[in-house]
């Protein structure tokens, strides 16, 4: 049956049913919890602000007392406040670590290793260097937490995709698996 044709009926059927009853209550009526006011109660007083509102002396002390304002340590700001303070710059965002990284990211990660343009100096004269890579001069490669920290990455996962480099090179474009 069509939309239309329903509902016209369903409204016919419901006009055609006559009007309910009222329902009688059982309980009866409420008295109102608050008294009116008859004619034989004096009208309301305009209250005097020189009249006293407590009932002893204790109690307009303590209204009297106002709490002390915390000091606090160090000489007050001056006008000029917001000139003389050094502004810093808020921490870089943090990234969310994924669980989960493609080849290229993790290619991406091992050419930023091997790139020597990314390489830092370092004089001292035994310096452990990644396996794989010798010191040019007094430049070093990046050690996996400076790597870490500049991808957001674990320090774990870098030196494993670094062990695993050849074996990522191989497997397939976009793939998650070091082998596929």
């Amino acid at each position: 049956m069509p939309r239309g044709r329903f509902k016209a009926d369903r409204n016919s059927w419901f006009n055609s049913l006559p009007a309910a009853a009222p329902v009688p209550s059982l309980n009866p009526p409420l008295a109102p919890a608050v008294p009116t006011p008859s004619a034989t109660s004096p009208p309301l007083q305009d209250v005097s602000p020189n009249k006293s509102r407590f009932n002893t002396a204790k109690d307009a002390a303590a209204a009297k007392r106002v709490p002390a304002k915390r000091q606090c340590p160090g000489p007050r700001p001056s006008e000029n406040f917001g000139e003389t303070r050094k502004l810093c710059t808020p921490p870089p965002l943090k990234r969310p670590r994924l669980h989960s990284y493609t080849r290229e990211t993790k290619l991406k990660v091992v050419d930023y290793i091997a790139d020597r343009r990314t390489w830092v100096p370092d004089l001292r004269p035994h310096v452990v260097v990644r396996e794989g890579l010798q010191m040019e001069g007094s430049y070093r490669p990046l050690k996996d937490a400076e790597v870490a920290e500049l991808f957001n990455i674990p320090k774990a996962n870098i030196s494993r995709w670094w062990k695993a480099r050849f074996d990522i090179l191989q497997s397939r474009k976009g793939s998650r698996r070091v082998f596929g």
